[in-house]
């Protein structure tokens, strides 16, 4: 359903034309539940294409260089500024590989792979 918002500018016409527009691309529509898969930033369709091991690669190169293992404040800083992720991307890819137990966190603020 669509959604009015504030905009004086909204068009519920153009709304649903841009919808069916998406649908014609097969990439981010899928008919058997009649959803779209659009993503909303390039850098989740960029860093989806194999950024879980590039987040896990980071954190192991990381590790290398710091006896206690890689800093978290060290993760954040060339997740954001050298694979140009947002902070909250970076936070969940490394929630979900703690969860996935491929990071752990051998003392505090400090990450290591398994």
């Amino acid at each position: 359903m669509l959604r009015q918002f504030d905009d004086p500018s909204y068009d519920q016409s153009s709304a649903e034309k841009a919808i069916h527009q998406l649908k014609q691309l097969g990439e981010v529509y899928e008919p058997s539940t009649n959803t779209l898969r659009a993503c909303r930033s390039d850098h989740i369709a960029d860093f989806y294409s194999g950024g879980r091991s590039n987040m896990k690669q980071l954190i192991a190169d990381l590790e290398v260089e710091y006896d206690e293992g890689a800093p978290v404040a060290e993760y954040y800083t060339v997740a954001t500024e050298t694979h140009g992720l947002p902070k909250p991307l970076a936070t969940y890819e490394l929630e979900r590989l703690k969860q996935r137990g491929e990071v752990y966190e051998p003392s505090p603020d400090h990450l290591r792979t398994t």
